[in-house]
C-alpha cells in the first residue's frame, strides 16, 4: 500500500476540520501549519496548495486564507464511452453515474460526481487537476485500455484510480483498485438456474471477438463440467458473424427450419446478453417452441425490459447502479484512509417465466 506523503496527511486532516466551518472563516496559515505539525516551510506550503487545489480554502493577498464554504469540495470522475454521435451517456454509464450520484447525495456529501467521455481523457490526463479542481479519484467504467494507459499517470498526480468491469481483463489480479464481476460466476449462476429447472441439454450463445463473451463461454463450459453435463459444440452459437445480432428483431438463424433444428437439440439456453435472449425467445416461439415448457432461456444484464417481455426473461443481474455505490464507497475510503481494494461483486440469477415453469402456472 502506497504511504501518503506528510503534506497529504496534513491537508486531509485540515480539510476535515475546516469543512465544519462557515464560509469565509479565517483558515490555517503556512506558519501555523509549521508550528502545529512540526514540519518545514516546504511541507506546509505543499499542504496549503493541496487545500486550495481541492477547493477547501482560498487565499487573499495581504489578508490570509479563508474557508470556501463549498459543501462538495472533492470530485470523483467517471470515465466511460459515450454513444458515438450524441452527448448522452450510454445505458451502462448512465446507470453507473446515477448510482454514484445517489450515494454522494445521501452519504458521501463531501464528494461530487462528474462524467467524462473516455475520448477526451488523453488531452487532459497530464494536467487534469487544472480542469477539475478538487479531483481526488477517477473510476474507469468498462474501459480497461484507458485504465492501464492513464491510471499510473493520474496516480502520480495524487489521484486515486479504480476499475469497474469484467474479470476478463483481470485474470492475473493486478495490484490496483477494482470492483469486478466474475464471468465464471455469471455463467455458473445461469447454468445452475437452468439445471435446477430440469435442463440437461444446455446450449450457449457467445461472441468470440469479445474477451468478455469468450470468458462467459469458458465459464459455461466449466459449469457444465461441474454439473456433470455434456458439452456439445452443436449446442453453441457464435454470434460474431451475424450482422446486427443484438438489435431487437434480428433473426439469428438463416430460416425457421434452421432455428427449429437448433432448438430440437436443447431444453435450456444460456444467452450471453439479454438483447440476444430477446431474439432467441422470438425465434423459438416463431419456430413452434413454447417457453419455458419446451425450452428455458436465461440472459445476462437484467435489463428493465426483461419483466415486460412475454414470457418475462430470467437474467443474471449485473447491477451497475448498486455496484457504482459500492465502488465509490471503497474509493472514498481509499482516498481518505489509504485502503486499497480488490473486490468481486455478486451476480445473482433473477428467475422469471423463461426459466421457471412454476411462475407460468401460478
Amino acid at each position: 500500500m502506497k504511504k501518503k506523503k506528510r503534506y497529504e496527511e496534513i491537508s486531509i486532516q485540515l480539510a476535515r476540520e475546516l469543512r465544519n466551518h462557515p464560509p469565509h472563516t479565517p483558515a490555517c496559515s503556512q506558519t501555523g501549519i509549521c508550528e502545529r505539525f512540526k514540519v518545514s516551510d516546504g511541507t506546509a506550503k505543499k499542504a496549503m496548495s493541496e487545500l486550495r487545489a481541492n477547493g477547501v480554502i482560498y487565499s487573499q493577498v495581504g489578508s490570509g486564507s479563508f474557508t470556501t464554504g463549498q459543501r462538495r469540495r472533492s470530485t470523483i470522475l467517471i470515465v466511460s464511452n459515450w454513444i458515438s454521435t450524441s452527448r448522452a451517456l450510454n445505458a451502462v454509464a448512465t446507470n453507473f453515474v446515477g448510482g454514484a450520484q445517489i450515494l454522494c447525495s445521501r452519504e458521501c456529501r463531501e464528494y461530487t460526481i462528474q462524467a467524462l467521455n473516455s475520448s477526451e481523457l488523453p488531452t487532459l490526463a497530464a494536467e487534469i487537476k487544472s480542469v477539475y479542481p478538487g479531483l481526488r479519484g477517477v473510476i474507469f467504467v468498462r474501459q480497461p485500455e484507458m485504465f492501464y494507459k492513464y491510471g499510473r499517470q493520474l496516480e502520480i498526480q495524487g489521484i486515486e484510480t479504480a476499475f469497474y468491469g469484467s474479470s476478463a481483463y483481470f485474470s492475473a489480479r493486478e495490484k490496483c483498485n477494482y470492483l469486478i464481476y466474475d464471468e465464471y460466476q455469471v455463467a455458473e449462476n445461469a447454468v445452475a438456474g437452468l439445471y435446477e429447472a430440469g435442463c440437461r441439454n444446455i446450449g450457449c450463445t457467445y461472441a468470440s471477438h469479445f474477451e468478455v463473451f469468450k470468458a462467459r463461454y469458458d465459464g459455461y463450459r466449466k459449469a457444465l463440467r461441474k454439473y456433470g453435463l455434456r458439452f456439445n459444440d452443436k449446442y453453441t452459437l457464435d454470434c460474431t458473424s451475424i450482422p446486427d445480432c443484438e438489435n431487437f428483431g434480428t433473426t439469428l438463424w438463416s430460416s425457421r427450419r434452421a432455428a427449429r433444428e437448433y432448438f430440437l437439440q436443447l431444453d435450456g439456453l444460456f444467452c450471453h446478453v439479454d438483447r440476444i435472449a430477446f431474439n432467441v425467445l422470438n425465434s423459438a416461439q416463431d419456430a413452434g417452441f413454447k417457453v419455458p415448457e419446451d425450452l428455458r432461456v436465461v440472459g445476462v444484464d437484467n435489463q428493465p425490459g426483461d419483466e415486460l417481455f412475454k414470457p418475462s426473461l430470467s437474467s443474471v443481474d449485473i447491477n451497475v447502479s448498486k455496484d457504482a455505490q459500492a465502488i465509490v464507497k471503497l474509493l472514498v475510503k481509499c482516498i481518505e484512509e489509504g485502503k486499497k481494494f480488490q473486490q468481486i461483486t455478486l451476480t445473482p440469477l433473477i428467475s422469471r417465466e423463461s426459466c421457471n415453469t412454476s411462475l407460468t402456472q401460478s
